[in-house]
């Protein structure tokens, strides 16, 4: 323990003889910042997208940042401490001890007919408190170099709520979590980020304004991943991003459970194209996604190990827009989702045929359809409202039926539910999901109160083998959530 403190603060003094001792508390407008957006103010050309993330949340709800540096390098610390309060009248599946709520459970009547899941209960946390740190410069010829690391402490990401287990991160709530950590290249009209950051269907415009809850989920992607991502601008009005992408935190399901090895197993990154276009402070983007994934690696019959070559591809789209004035903001998002349970959508792939000689499998994906709008007025008494639906679109080809097994464990999808990890099929057969969710925000720098109701209503049914869900019987969820922010 004595070694690592003195290894902590050695580490400390130097970067304080590093920034020649100068730790100064500086406001929105200290003279770093607006060295960073000087080229967009002065009209020289728009900062890319990617950098949109950095301008604005170093301070989400307060003025002050703190600020070390010397002559040609600044470092910039922020972050806030935030107090999640929710109370749900119904038993819910989701992530960070159901702090990112995806769904209601479905009915799980007892031997008299009562549903076990119809039980409200409640949670506090305090593991969405992140920590960040902006690295600015030297310069690098006309290239200007930007790092960026940010953590919180929400552990795993995902838990099987039947056996109360962490899949894939045992027992590791409440440690620190990598968010982001990347290095990025600007230059006037063309930006290189290399490092873990938002995956590019995240937009800005849904990274950075996000509800009390911080749900955007089932209705709107959410991921984090490793990539190189290339941003270029053709004029002020449009803009091209192009990334390849692997998988890290945010991973996609499979016969051996949550993992990235399907993704680098089928040798071929997530790949991304976008175009962005602006009028002024409006947005209008188009994107098209496209992935691999190899589930399996050999299949096992009669003692015999048969190598396995299938892979199931799909291609997703999103297109969005955003309309901002100066007292109101709304934003919409369309997404055509196929298999993206690695962005907390519903979906995933599924098993098409199993062949007699080896067991050996073919897969098709499933396929959604989710819309998400959201709209508020920025004041210091912050009044918002988010509308969700997702659809089921079924399968692109028919999946396989095991004559051996009844219900919905006649088919093996791999979604939410399904997999190694031993979650049930019924999470893959959600024929719909919607979701209104009002709230209130109030800034007084550098505290923010919020509170939001949120209304969640999911159609689980039975499966047939286009994917389709038919003998549908919603199940409906009441949030109610107070949030405390500290920023700084």
């Amino acid at each position: 323990m004595g070694s690592k403190r003195v290894v902590l603060s050695t580490l400390f003094f130097s970067m304080f003889v590093l920034a020649q001792e100068e730790l100064v508390e500086q406001d929105v407008s200290d003279e770093v910042i607006e060295e960073v957006v000087a080229g967009e103010r002065d009209h020289k050309y728009r900062a890319p997208s990617d950098g949109y993330y950095e301008q604005h949340v170093q301070c989400d709800c307060s003025d002050p940042r703190f600020v070390l540096r010397n002559k040609e390098m600044s470092l910039i610390f922020s972050g806030y401490i935030k107090s999640n309060n929710f109370f749900d009248t119904r038993q819910v599946f989701g992530f960070y001890e159901d702090l990112r709520l995806i769904v209601p459970e479905p009915r799980m009547p007892d031997i008299n007919g009562r549903d076990v899941n119809a039980r409200a209960q409640f949670n506090m946390l305090a593991i969405e408190t992140r920590l960040r740190t902006l690295m600015i410069g030297p310069k690098i010829g006309r290239a200007r170099p930007f790092g960026f690391i940010e953590v919180d402490f929400t552990g795993p990401w995902l838990v099987n709520n039947s056996t109360n287990q962490h899949i894939g991160f045992q027992n590791a709530i409440n440690c620190a979590t990598l968010r982001h950590a990347y290095i990025r290249l600007q230059w006037d009209r063309f930006s290189f980020l290399a490092g873990q950051f938002w995956h590019p269907m995240v937009p800005p415009e849904s990274a950075v304004n996000d509800t009390v809850s911080f749900e955007t989920t089932p209705f709107q992607s959410v991921a984090r991943n490793p990539q190189l991502r290339l941003t270029t601008e053709f004029s002020d009005r449009a803009e091209l991003i192009v990334a390849a992408i692997s998988q890290l935190q945010f991973v996609s399901n499979g016969p051996e459970g949550f993992s990235s090895k399907y993704l680098s197993n089928a040798l071929v990154p997530n790949l991304h194209a976008q175009l962005r276009t602006y009028w002024g402070d409006h947005v209008l983007g188009a994107a098209v996604d496209f992935k691999r994934l190899l589930p399996l690696l050999f299949t096992e019959k009669d003692g015999l190990i048969f190598k396995a070559n299938n892979t199931v591809s799909a291609v997703s789209g999103q297109v969005y827009g955003q309309l901002k004035f100066d007292k109101i903001v709304a934003r919409a998002f369309i997404t055509y989702a196929s298999n993206l349970t690695d962005h907390l959508l519903l979906g995933g792939y599924g098993v098409s045929s199993v062949d007699s000689c080896g067991n050996r499998q073919t897969y098709t994906p499933m396929r959604q359809l989710a819309f998400l709008f959201d709209m508020y007025a920025p004041l210091w008494l912050e009044p918002g409202i988010m509308i969700g639906a997702t659809k089921n679109l079924g399968a692109r080809g028919t999946l396989y039926r095991d004559p051996t097994m009844i219900g919905n464990e006649q088919f093996t999808i791999y979604g939410l539910g399904g997999g190694g990890d031993g979650l049930s099929q019924n999470f893959n057969a959600i024929d719909y999901v919607i979701g209104v969710a009002p709230r209130l925000k109030w800034y007084k720098s550098p505290i923010t109160f919020g509170a939001e109701v949120k209304w969640l209503r999911a159609g689980y049914g039975e499966l047939n083998c286009k994917g389709r869900i038919h003998d549908i019987c919603p199940v409906n969820d009441v949030r109610i959530t107070l949030a405390l922010y500290y920023c700084f």
